[in-house]
């Protein structure tokens, strides 16, 4: 299928063009064709319940803003702090294990200027979150924020479900994270997987 695709793609003048083979996304649904395993859209009609009917349903503090979702991020959520400081919440997820926790956490490390941990390191900064529905790792993280060189935490859970690894990470401002752990905790707590 991916071949026929390929074949059906010709160009006129400096645009692209392809008889319509396969389904594209599109700006009212980014996630279109796509194929998300089965995983329905994120759009839906409640900000504070949830993805979808059919999808994660979850209960959003109070302050968190819904921003959407975009590429490879299911659904996502601005936090604001004082005097414009923000963090934020990113929701997504990954086929199977989703790379394991270490590589995952050396990414994640990465991202806020820290060095990678070797595998006898990893204890010593995961702890196992109990959910209703099984355990989830957390980690919790404080490095600098490349941009502005600011101090910056990173908290993210690691939730295994069915054939897929679901990931809720709470990023920014050290302050804002540090004062929104614990409502980050409680959300991923409140996760519901129909």
């Amino acid at each position: 299928t991916f071949l026929e695709f390929l074949k059906s793609i010709h160009f006129e003048g400096n645009g692209v063009q392809s008889t319509p083979v396969a389904v594209a996304p599109d700006a009212a649904d980014p996630h279109a064709g796509l194929g998300l395993q089965g995983i329905p859209s994120p759009h839906g009609d409640s900000a504070t319940s949830g993805a979808s009917s059919d999808g994660p349903q979850w209960i959003v503090p109070p302050q968190w803003v819904e921003t959407g979702p975009r590429a490879m991020v299911y659904n996502s959520f601005s936090v604001p702090g004082e005097t414009g400081a923000k963090a934020e919440v990113t929701i997504s997820f990954l086929g199977g294990g989703g790379g394991g926790v270490l590589a995952n956490a050396n990414r994640w490390r990465g991202q806020i200027g820290l060095g990678p941990l070797g595998s006898d390191q990893l204890d010593g900064v995961a702890e196992t979150l109990t959910l209703s529905d099984g355990k989830a790792t957390l980690v919790d993280f404080m490095g600098t924020d490349a941009k502005t060189g600011q101090p910056a935490r990173l908290v993210a859970a690691i939730v295994p479900h069915g054939d897929n690894t679901w990931f809720y990470k709470l990023t920014g401002n050290g302050k804002v994270v540090g004062g929104q752990k614990d409502s980050f905790v409680q959300f991923v707590k409140t996760v519901h997987y129909p």
